[in-house]
């Protein structure tokens, strides 16, 4: 019994630093994905920004 007890506490390890290496990835994915959105958000600011100062110079 204590062969099947240290196995399962080798088991709850296992999954547990499988857990958190998902996490830790899910974390990077998460922190990657807001950074395209927020690069993306940017990007279409400085588009509008540009066009924007286009027109009020062409206006003048």
């Amino acid at each position: 019994s204590r062969m099947v007890q240290v196995y399962n506490i080798v088991t709850v390890f296992t999954l547990y630093v499988a857990w958190s290496r998902m996490v830790q990835v899910y974390n990077i994915v998460t922190v990657f994905t807001l950074y395209v959105a927020w690069s993306r958000m940017v990007q279409v600011y400085n588009i509008v920004t540009v066009f924007t100062l286009y027109v009020a110079w062409s206006r003048m």
